[in-house]
């Protein structure tokens, strides 16, 4: 194993480069041009800030269903004997009927 390679903390390499150059590094380029490791970095910033958006509207959207169901949640535990009554279960299930239904 080429030990510079293998102990850095990503080797690179080029396709041309000696089999044991290419078996120790970890990212092998097919074009023997630093710049597409500068456009690689660039598209994964792009798609890790794009995810991370993703998240953030995701939770916040989700977030006033997730404090309905939780206080319903709390709600039935503290009523227990009608936990499994039929009209606990209607309210229960009324907040995902009209969250269906509205556009």
């Amino acid at each position: 194993r080429a030990l510079p390679i293998w102990e850095s903390d990503v080797g690179v390499s080029v396709d041309s480069a000696t089999d044991i150059a290419r078996e120790s590094a970890d990212v092998i380029l097919l074009e023997k041009d630093l710049m597409v490791l500068e456009q690689g970095v660039y598209q994964g910033r792009l798609t890790y800030g794009n995810t991370s958006k993703y998240i953030k509207m995701a939770v916040s959207s989700n977030f006033g269903n997730m404090f309905r169901y939780s206080r319903s949640t709390l709600l039935q535990a503290k009523l227990e004997h009608r936990l499994f009554s039929e009209e606990s279960q209607l309210l229960f299930q009324c907040p995902l009927l009209f969250a269906d239904l509205w556009p």
